[in-house]
């Protein structure tokens, strides 16, 4: 089963999008998701009733799973790593900038562990 994008969030797999609003159907969960964001910050993140739309409870965070998976040769997985841990320098750069430093501190540390995942040693 894929992820689906539609109107309105009715089964498992599906997501929408309204404005600022992300509503996710994750396959793991009796519930789905409601995500307001305002620019790129979550201001909101909470479970809602699929049949009301209206909230069930507050969220601290959450975890969406993939709803497929996909088997990638090594070649092509060591690119991925390699994008993903290239991105994830330069949002730590502009964390470092901002005086961010908490938060610089934590994605490199997160960063360092993308390249022993994908089995690559630093």
């Amino acid at each position: 089963m894929d992820t689906r994008r539609s109107i309105r969030v009715e089964a498992p797999g599906q997501f929408a999008i309204r404005g600022d609003i992300l509503d996710v159907f994750d396959l793991t969960e009796e519930n789905p998701y409601r995500i307001e964001l305002f620019g790129d910050e979550v201001e909101s993140l909470r479970s809602f009733d699929l049949m009301s739309q209206r909230s069930i409870e507050p969220l601290d965070q959450v975890r969406i799973y993939p709803a497929s998976e996909m088997i990638l040769e090594e070649d092509r997985s060591q690119r991925g790593i390699e994008k993903i841990t290239a991105e994830a320098q330069q949002v730590v750069e502009k964390f470092r900038k901002e005086m961010k430093t908490e938060q610089a501190h934590r994605l490199d540390e997160s960063g360092e562990g993308i390249g022993r995942a994908g089995g690559t040693a630093e």
